[in-house]
């Protein structure tokens, strides 16, 4: 669906935690666990190391959601960073992010005032296409094949 190559590599695995379970534990490295309970691994064979992830409830492909894992797990998985993340940088990025979004409410709202105060009107009403008595009366009183458009000037 949406994510692409991404999704595709997640879904490649997850295929890869379903042999995960399967292997003697002196073949796979418990490298970390998030805090929804995934366990992320290395996996070492004669092609090289891999990095997989096994649920926290054990999930199959069609049940596990890829956009819920860590974004630091995420890339560590995907070989974008070469060490697992801390739990205290996955603690650090979640307080910015929720520093960042109570800054955009704050500034959304400011916004909405800003645009209530120089209007005169509430918010709501300036998303939709406003009108003119002018056109309004003139919109009125056509009739479905009597419109006839404004002469257009280019500024």
């Amino acid at each position: 669906s949406g994510c692409g190559g991404g999704e595709m590599a997640f879904n490649q695995l997850l295929r890869m935690s379903q042999w995960l379970r399967r292997l003697p534990t002196g073949q796979r490295t418990l490298v970390g666990k998030d805090a929804l309970g995934n366990a992320y691994y290395e996996v070492k064979s004669s092609s090289g190391v891999s990095r997989v992830v096994e649920g926290a409830k054990g999930e199959t492909e069609e049940d596990f959601d890829p956009s819920l894992l860590p974004a630091e797990w995420a890339s560590w998985l995907n070989k974008r960073r070469q060490e697992p993340p801390t739990a205290e940088e996955i603690d650090q990025n979640r307080k910015i992010l929720a520093r960042t979004l109570q800054r955009a409410a704050r500034l959304e709202e400011e916004r909405r005032k800003e645009l209530e105060a120089a209007s005169g009107e509430d918010v709501k009403t300036l998303n939709e296409p406003r009108k003119s008595k002018q056109q309004k009366k003139s919109h009125a009183s056509l009739g479905k094949d009597d419109f006839e458009p404004e002469p257009w000037t280019p500024s």
